[in-house]
């Protein structure tokens, strides 16, 4: 069994034949006046979230769009198209890849959902939130300053994204 020095909390983890069990104490406090955000305020502060970082968001889906063109563009000479169009297959290096037409469609709807401040249809269209989180971890390095914006931590945006995308309907 492990302890865990955080907080001095009694936090174990134990591996048992069943699997692994965590463990660990809360402190009891008493919630009975805390206020609690209702559904209007916590979709608020989700618009809040997605106006504070569209600028952001919108520049990173560009970079993504214009280096899906690019990369294609350069191995135009090995490209074929598949599925009807679906998507274009081609040669890049010793590697086969592909430019995904309703991805790269995706990124566009992002950027003008974004852009036009529909923050129901960007966070209703799966599609368009899993190309925001690819663009977001494929952007390069110098982009990434994973800076907080309009009150609001980068982490707060990668965890709204990633939830959205986890329990989306």
């Amino acid at each position: 069994m492990q302890k865990s020095a955080i907080n001095n909390s009694a936090f174990s983890i134990e591996t048992t034949e069943n699997g692994v069990k965590v463990s660990f104490i809360l402190p009891e406090k008493d919630y009975s006046d805390a206020e609690y955000l209702s559904e209007y305020e916590i979709k608020q502060r989700t618009y809040n979230l997605l106006a504070a970082f569209a600028p952001m968001l919108i520049e990173s889906l560009g970079r993504r769009m214009e280096a899906c063109k690019t990369k294609l563009f350069k191995n135009i000479a090995s490209a074929a198209s598949v599925h009807d169009g679906y998507a274009i297959l081609y040669k890049h290096g010793n590697r086969l890849e592909s430019f995904n037409l309703p991805s790269f469609n995706a990124m566009e709807r992002g950027v003008n959902m974004l852009k036009d401040g529909m923050w129901d249809d960007f966070l209703r269209d799966a599609p368009v939130i899993d190309q925001t989180i690819k663009a977001l971890m494929n952007d390069p390095q110098e982009f990434q300053t994973h800076q907080d914006m309009g009150g609001f931590a980068y982490s707060q945006l990668v965890s709204m994204l990633t939830e959205v995308h986890l329990f989306h309907e």
